[in-house]
């Protein structure tokens, strides 16, 4: 039994089509072109640091592990609020900083 207000579903043209995925590209190219966060790269060049100094020196590897989270943190709000870039680079130092805690802590234990 069919309703009697059925549409038939309302298909697009090609231009129509081509003219959207157009415009979601220029979207989707404006949302990746902002501005790198400074913070973000900060939290990736500290966790490399962490990692690197870490082994070698617990004292130093703890205050850039510190640190690594601190800019970490403040990259991410700058990311939010600002409409910058750098996620990734943020995940990567966080990683780095957390596997020095990991290799510490097998260490020691």
């Amino acid at each position: 039994m069919s309703m009697p207000d059925e549409h038939p579903p309302a298909t697009r043209s090609d231009e129509d089509r081509s003219a959207f995925f157009n415009e979601l590209m220029r979207e989707e190219r404006r949302r990746n072109d902002g501005p790198m966060s400074e913070l973000a790269a900060f939290a990736l060049v500290f966790g490399l640091i962490t990692a690197a100094v870490g082994m070698f020196s617990g004292l130093a590897g703890s205050i850039f592990a510190l640190a690594t989270l601190v800019a970490a943190v403040g990259g991410v709000v700058q990311i939010r609020s600002h409409d910058r870039r750098g996620v990734p680079f943020v995940i990567v130092g966080v990683a780095f900083a957390a596997a020095w805690v990991v290799w510490v802590t097998i260490a020691l234990g």
